[in-house]
């Protein structure tokens, strides 16, 4: 497996579909809920998903737009 391309962007983690109501603080709690759940101590931080997402404004997430959450075990 590789860990991240050339660019140093993450390949392994979440492809997340933006729904109504959805903040990226609140998509990250989820995940970060759902991985301690699968005993994974590391957490996704808002800079993680940011360097993973080139261009990503968090304030402007179009609904139905697809946002990569990284792994943090692969950090």
């Amino acid at each position: 497996a590789v860990d991240a391309t050339p660019s140093g962007v993450p390949t392994k983690g979440f492809e997340h579909t933006v729904q109504k109501g959805e903040y990226l603080g609140t998509i990250i709690s989820a995940y970060n809920e759902a991985l301690k759940e699968k005993g994974v101590t590391k957490k996704i931080t808002q800079s993680m998903v940011e360097k993973a997402n080139p261009g990503l404004n968090p304030n402007k997430m179009a609904i139905g737009s697809k946002i990569f959450i990284p792994d943090p075990s692969q950090e």
